[in-house]
């Protein structure tokens, strides 16, 4: 074995943490994507690149704890993070950005209006 059993939880945790990570990851796009005015190309173009850097991400934490190894234990934890910040904070998080887009494009109005 290349490392040790007692690791594993460590692993286990720091994969849940990067899926949540990509979930931020593709919130954040979605944000990007409302000062495009929903064209469709931008939107493609932000999740194609949204999708790079989760499995980028991925690919270093798992090469950098896991040695590279996929683990079934690594991949579940990953998508359960995923999962996880998609189901349960996705919503609030679209709400804080939501509230935060229109108090940039209330600025926004203003400076134009003057």
């Amino acid at each position: 074995m290349l490392y040790p059993t007692i690791e594993q939880p460590a692993i286990f945790f720091a994969m849940l943490a990067t899926g949540f990570a990509c979930g931020l990851i593709f919130d954040l796009a979605r944000f990007l994507t409302c000062f495009f005015k929903s064209n469709k190309i931008v939107l493609h173009i932000f999740q194609f690149i949204a999708t790079c850097l989760c499995f980028y991400l991925f690919y270093v934490v798992n090469l950098y704890l896991n040695y590279g190894l996929f683990r079934f234990y690594a991949v579940l934890a990953f998508l359960l993070g995923l999962l996880a910040q998609r189901f349960l904070f996705s919503k609030i998080i679209a709400k804080t950005l939501k509230k935060f887009y229109n108090l940039i494009r209330g600025k926004r109005k203003k400076e134009k209006d003057s």
